[in-house]
């Protein structure tokens, strides 16, 4: 494990290298510095002069991409496990717990949230987003079923957002049956698995019993019920794009809706492992898929601190995505950009997600199917 623990800082620093001009020196106090806070996965931006640039930021994501897809297929899951295992501590993510007990109103207004304030508003955005497709199911006359699939679940901070919302709507009324609607959640790297089945699902079941799901299922991916079921939240430990790959989604009806969340987990797979997840969510007749995330190694954080450590030449963005969701027949908008700026998303959290855009983060809804299109973008 040390030695991997090296290779992966020795890969930092080759990074770190390339295209910066003024650079602390390795053996600099800023340097040592910025080594301890990684080591400690305590979140510390060097000093603005020392900053990579944003087009060194973007080599880093194609160069991570091209390596990833060509040489190494499927090795990124042993990577984001040794990173996240070394790197990462419990207060460095958005929290379960504290995602649960939150509003909309309070994340937009505090400005310290997390060390990744963009993480926390995407998870509320794309919790609302949910929200909306569950209440306009609910409002409609046909049976269809609602099926969540949340990719990349890290300790729990987006399906606890998912539920946080459901049982708003449910409270105001609007909700399904639980026969009605089921969740699958998938997480790759072991150490957040843990936390996701011992810190986020007994936070959460009263409120998934409230909402009618009433089985639970934690699982590897070896043995999990790889079919979408009502009633029921699965928590699958394992590679996420074979998760996805086998499922059988048969029984999804074109009155049922797929939705598929995705929040700071897709800069992770390479463009073609994505392109398998895509694919497969595409089979379903009407399908939304949400993705939170960066498109490339540009914001602040990243180009004070994640880019000179391992997480920037692990780091694959998502230069590509809406190109891909096309070709697979997605409609997508992205939220704050060309004006799009949906009711359902509360207007403080999209005040703060245009703000984003301008420091690489974003939110994007892709839709494929005629109710899907109806239930999002009305059309």
């Amino acid at each position: 494990m040390v030695g991997l623990a090296w290779l992966l800082e020795r890969a930092g620093l080759e990074y770190y290298d390339r295209g910066w001009g003024t650079a602390p020196k390795p053996d600099s106090a800023e340097w040592r510095r910025h080594v301890e806070n990684v080591r400690a996965g305590r979140i510390e931006t060097v000093a603005p002069q020392f900053w990579m640039t944003a087009e060194a930021g973007r080599n880093q994501v194609t160069r991570a991409d091209r390596h990833l897809n060509g040489e190494n297929p499927g090795v990124e899951p042993i990577l984001a496990a040794l990173n996240y295992s070394l790197y990462f501590k419990p207060g460095t993510m958005a929290g379960a717990a504290r995602t649960l007990s939150r509003s909309p109103e309070e994340v937009a207004a505090v400005e310290e949230l997390e060390a990744m304030p963009h993480l926390t508003v995407s998870n509320w955005a794309i919790g609302e987003t949910v929200q909306h497709v569950y209440e306009a199911m609910a409002a409609r006359s046909d049976a269809g079923r609602l099926h969540i699939i949340d990719m990349c679940s890290g300790t729990g901070a987006t399906p606890a957002a998912i539920v946080n919302r459901l049982g708003v709507a449910q409270e105001r009324g609007h909700g399904l049956d639980g026969d009605r609607l089921g969740i699958m959640s998938f997480e790759t790297t072991p150490v957040f698995y843990d936390q996701l089945r011992t810190d986020y699902l007994p936070g959460a079941r009263p409120h998934l019993e409230g909402l009618g799901v009433k089985e639970f299922e934690t699982a590897r991916l070896a043995d999990f019920h790889n079919q979408p079921r009502t009633g029921t939240i699965s928590l699958v430990a394992g590679d996420i794009v074979e998760g996805i790959v086998k499922l059988d989604m048969s029984e999804v009806t074109k009155d049922d809706v797929l939705v598929a969340t995705a929040n700071y987990g897709f800069h992770r797979l390479p463009s073609q492992r994505k392109d398998e997840i895509v694919q497969k969510l595409s089979a379903a007749e009407n399908s939304v898929i949400v993705v939170g995330d960066l498109r490339q190694n540009g914001s602040a954080v990243n180009r004070g601190y994640f880019n000179m450590s391992n997480n920037g030449p692990l780091n694959t963005g998502n230069l590509w995505l809406e190109d891909m969701l096309g070709m697979a027949g997605y409609v997508t908008r992205t939220i704050g950009h060309e004006g799009y700026e949906p009711d359902f998303v509360d207007a403080a959290l999209r005040d703060r997600l245009h703000e984003q855009l301008d420091d690489d983060g974003f939110v994007t809804i892709a839709v494929k199917g005629p109710k899907a299109n109806e239930l999002l973008f009305g059309e």
